[in-house]
């Protein structure tokens, strides 16, 4: 039975065989629902809603009971309000009737931003196809050669024309024609030198290419003026196959579960395709004909689909493609409508999914001409990572899923109007402040949230202190923006309703999985290339694609989407992809390049990649279980201390002159008694009952003998000094354990004289950073009831070293540092905290930060 089936608000209706799902329904109709997961009933974004009634203008019955009964993932994905008011997943719903079927704002597809621009570099223009103008000889009774031959030897006296050039069949049914046309003046189009592929009567004044990006969720296309290597027109559009689902697996799959999938997905995009080739070359008044070449760049599964192979080999182990190397095919056979015997390049791939579009990103960035580390990353569904420089290369594929892209998210949509693209969480309040695609044009309401917007929600809500280093939600926090859903499972409210047709917009706790998930994929991969290049860190991060153009480098550092970098060394190329593909386009030596970049990059399978999952594991924490992040962090703390930057506030002369002559003496050169006396110098007057202040190794030793005497003598006798920084610390540690012993809560740690920013980097590392780490290992089993404070210059310089790693968690931020402290301290959770000021009494101190050894 045929059933009727209406979509609103679009008025389409489309009749369909009883049984089929409404999410059929509305592709037989050309109406776009999303489907990240390609109907595979897990992604929930396939929302549409059963409208009951009589129409009687479509003379439709339309009700609830018409459609299958409600599945398990149905009842999952909606609230009760929501069944109740007809919800329903499109790819479950099966059609038993006539039916009206509203399709919510949040299931209606909006035009998605593309990111269309890119920073390419200047090369010189040598196009595969040239025009020549001839000038031939009238055929005659004397002179009775055919067609081809009188344009071959006028093509004798180019010395890069091959002497017998072929021709192409298309090319040769247009000659004989367009000779008589243009009174035996003709432009003749070769290929490579070698190959003729068109003609057009008299003098042709340019010559056309496209250079063509086929992304999995977009399609972007260059209309090029060959001559001049002018973009005279630029074109996109979202790949219509995301219908069918949003990543390569899911169009794998369908290509394998429905006859002549591929070629189904094949023709919608060479329709797309075509129609866009058609508005540029309007644009410019010419034809499509004119268009004598294009370049087109893909990952390996939509290349396969473009070439009409079904991807099947892709699909599984150990993920083979069809074929690796660069391919010239006639535009015809692949449906392209350019000039009818047209080429069309593609571009060498690499390994696996890793295809003809990386190899446009290198030729565009040219990592191997260069002697720094750079890390290339292009995030997507599927993302794509190269390191190297001039010396070796590597690359690999992260299945990142399409959580940065909005989907697996629950209130996710893609980068289109009404998209939270941007997240700003104030640390007291928690009140977010949003930033939504189109609100300049007067759409200030939210629809749902995109990649860049979840990924800036999540690391503000980590730096926040609202969810913890692992991702579970704090206990600490208390703010009307954290609730617990009906489910019990809590959530961050980005957004409220203000009118019943709105929703809330929340981040869930499935959403921050979601996140770390990906994340955790992209850094593993990172970090894997990084030790197959024996490096600990990359000089300089390159953010390639559109997610990379939009995403904030700040936050995407705080969550940990890739290895630390300095902020100045993180750029962004936009369509990096797309500015390789017009180079290939507009440079046959470029199409070199990529032949031999393609092969000199070693592709690295993470998958067999010994190691990877503990590093993928270690990658979930935010930013990381074990790596610091500090690139970005001052070398000093921003606050003006209490203790003399010297080191020695209650002796205006240094007991000896010359390190060697106390260093260098038997024994214990630092008795308790002296000790005491120092740690009572540095100390303050009238401190709360139950804390104590302790100077650390370098700083006792400093009012001992000039600091600055002390950096000069470390570099000749390092030996000497390790072992009295080391004996100061253990004598510490002893003063420190008697303290905690008699009731010392809190312990105010500071080592002034022996900073970062005094001491210098390598220098703290070897000596006064060594020695307070000695100090804290040695205090670390004894804090049951205690805590120690690092003054902020101090943990600072920990954390740069790399001996400890900052965690923040939330306070109630209503109360001073020193109170908050001794509540730590009867809490018996946190034994060191860092990157504050115990002076500070007067603003509020929402967030503190754990330091953690390593």
């Amino acid at each position: 039975m045929l059933c009727k089936i209406i979509f609103q608000p679009y008025g389409t209706k489309v009749e369909i065989q009883e049984g089929k799902t409404v999410l059929e329904a509305a592709r037989e109709a050309g109406i776009h629902i999303p489907v990240y997961c390609g109907g595979g009933k897990t992604c929930g974004k396939c929302r549409i809603k059963a409208v009951e009634g009589y129409f009687e203008k479509h003379q439709v019955r339309s009700s609830m009971g018409h459609l299958s009964p409600l599945t398990q993932e149905e009842r999952k994905q909606f609230s009760k309000e929501e069944l109740a008011s007809g919800y329903r997943l499109a790819c479950a719903a099966e059609i038993g009737g006539d039916m009206v079927v509203e399709i919510p704002a949040e299931s209606q597809i909006q035009p998605q931003i593309i990111l269309e621009d890119g920073k390419g570099k200047e090369i010189s223009v040598k196009p595969a196809v040239k025009m020549y103008y001839l000038e031939l000889d009238k055929a005659s009774l004397s002179d009775k050669r055919d067609d081809l031959t009188r344009v071959k030897d006028s093509l004798l006296t180019y010395k890069e024309v091959d002497g017998n050039p072929s021709i192409d069949i298309c090319a040769l049914r247009d000659l004989p024609a367009a000779i008589r046309k243009g009174g035996w003046k003709i432009t003749i189009y070769i290929l490579y030198g070698r190959k003729i592929i068109g003609v057009a009567p008299g003098r042709a004044e340019k010559t056309y290419g496209a250079a063509i990006d086929v992304g999995t969720t977009t399609v972007v296309a260059y209309l090029c003026d060959l001559n001049s290597g002018r973009t005279l027109q630029t074109g996109s559009f979202m790949n219509p196959q995301v219908r069918y689902g949003d990543d390569v697996i899911s169009r794998i799959s369908y290509c394998m579960t429905n006859p002549d999938g591929a070629g189904i997905l094949r023709d919608i995009l060479m329709k797309q395709l075509n129609d866009t080739l058609q508005d540029m070359a309007s644009s410019q008044g010419i034809q499509t004909s004119e268009i004598c070449e294009a370049v087109m760049v893909f990952n390996t599964v939509m290349e396969s689909i473009a070439l009409g192979i079904v991807p099947d080999a892709l699909g599984v182990s150990p993920f083979v493609s069809p074929a690796a190397e660069a391919l010239d095919i006639p535009a015809r056979d692949l449906g392209i409508r350019i000039m009818p015997g047209g080429n069309v390049h593609c571009l060498p791939s690499e390994a696996g999914f890793v295809g003809a579009d990386n190899v446009a990103v290198l030729i565009a960035e040219e990592p191997y001409k260069q002697d720094k580390m750079q890390l290339i990353i292009d995030i997507g569904t599927n993302s794509e990572i190269c390191l190297g420089n001039r010396e070796k290369l590597y690359s690999t594929s992260c299945a990142t899923g399409p959580a940065l892209e909005g989907a697996q998210i629950k209130c996710g949509m893609r980068a289109a109007k009404g998209a939270i693209e941007a997240v700003k969480i104030h640390p007291v309040t928690l009140e977010p402040r949003l930033k939504i695609i189109g609100e300049e044009t007067g759409q200030a309401v939210p629809a749902g949230i995109c990649g860049s917007g979840i990924l800036d929600a999540v690391a503000q809500m980590a730096s926040t202190g609202i969810i913890e280093p692992d991702g579970r939600f704090s206990s600490r926090v208390n703010s009307r923006r954290v609730r617990t859903d009906e489910k019990g499972k809590r959530e961050y409210v980005l957004y409220f309703r203000q009118t019943p047709s709105e929703h809330d917009i929340v981040v869930t706790m499935a959403d921050v999985r979601a996140v770390q998930l990906a994340k955790a994929a992209l850094y593993a991969g990172a970090k894997t290339l990084m030790m197959q290049c024996g490096i600990a860190r990359v000089d300089e991060v390159v953010l390639a694609g559109a997610f990379g153009n939009f995403i904030d480098r700040e936050n995407a550092l705080n969550l940990g989407l890739f290895p630390d970098c300095a902020y100045k060394n993180i750029t962004v190329s936009g369509n990096a992809a797309g500015v390789g593909a017009r180079m290939a386009l507009l440079s046959t030596e470029k199409r070199a390049e990529a032949k031999t970049v393609a092969g000199m990059v070693e592709f690295v399978d993470t998958a067999s990649e010994a190691g990877f999952s503990k590093r993928f594991t270690q990658a979930m924490f935010i930013p990381h279980k074990s790596d610091i992040f500090t690139a970005n962090k001052p070398v000093e703390f921003p606050c003006p201390g209490i203790h003399s930057p010297e080191g020695n506030t209650g002796t205006p002369e240094y007991p000896y002159k010359d390190p060697a002559g106390l260093l260098e003496k038997e024994g214990d050169f630092i008795s308790g008694s002296l000790l005491h006396s120092i740690i009572l110098q540095n100390s303050r007057d009238n401190l709360p009952e139950g804390l104590l202040d302790l100077p650390g190794p370098f700083s006792v030793l400093g009012c001992l003998v000039s600091p600055v005497s002390l950096y000069g003598f470390g570099r000749k006798h390092g030996e000497l000094l390790d072992r009295a920084l080391n004996l100061i610390a253990g004598e510490i540690a002893s003063y420190a354990k008697k303290a905690v012993e008699n009731g010392i809560k809190i312990i105010s740690y500071s080592d002034p004289a022996g900073v970062m920013g005094l001491a210098g980097e390598s220098f703290y590392r070897k000596f006064s950073g060594s020695a307070n780490r000695r100090f804290f290992k040695e205090m670390e089993p004894f804090l049951k009831e205690s805590v120690i404070h690092l003054c902020g210059k101090t943990s600072y310089s920990m954390e740069k070293a790399g001996f400890m790693l900052a965690r923040p968690f939330r306070t109630d931020g209503a109360r001073d540092y020193m109170e908050i402290l001794f509540e730590e301290a009867e809490k018996h959770g946190v034994k060191f905290i860092g990157h504050a000021c115990i002076n500070n009494s007067i603003q509020p101190v929402p967030v503190l930060y754990r330091m953690e050894l390593l």
